[in-house]
C-alpha cells in the first residue's frame, strides 16, 4: 500500500525492520528481566553454575537478536518486491 502512495524500497525495508525489531527489543525486555527474576529459583537447581552468569546471558541475547532480524528482514524484503497494482486490489 505504502509503496503504491510512493515510498521507496529502502524505507518499506526499513519500516517492516524496524517494527519487527522493536517488538523484539520489549520481548527480550520482559524476558530478560523475568529470568532475571528467577534466577533465585534456580539458584536450588543448579550446581556449580552461577543462575545470573552474564555471559550467558548475552550470548542467548545475541542469538535471539540474529534469529529475530532474520524473521525481520525475510517479510521485509518480499514487502519490498510486491507490485502496488496487485496490493491495492487486494485491499
Amino acid at each position: 500500500m505504502r509503496m503504491a502512495l510512493g515510498a521507496s524500497a529502502p524505507n518499506i525495508l526499513q519500516m517492516v525492520f524496524v517494527q519487527g525489531m522493536r517488538q523484539f527489543a520489549v520481548g527480550l525486555a520482559v524476558g530478560l528481566s523475568a529470568a532475571l527474576g528467577l534466577t533465585r529459583v534456580l539458584k536450588s537447581l543448579l550446581v556449580q553454575v552461577s543462575p545470573s552468569d552474564p555471559t550467558t546471558f548475552f550470548m542467548i541475547s545475541l542469538v535471539l537478536a540474529a534469529a529475530a532480524a532474520q524473521g525481520c528482514l525475510i517479510p521485509a524484503l518480499r514487502a519490498m518486491r510486491v507490485d502496488p497494482a496487485v496490493a491495492l486490489r487486494h485491499e
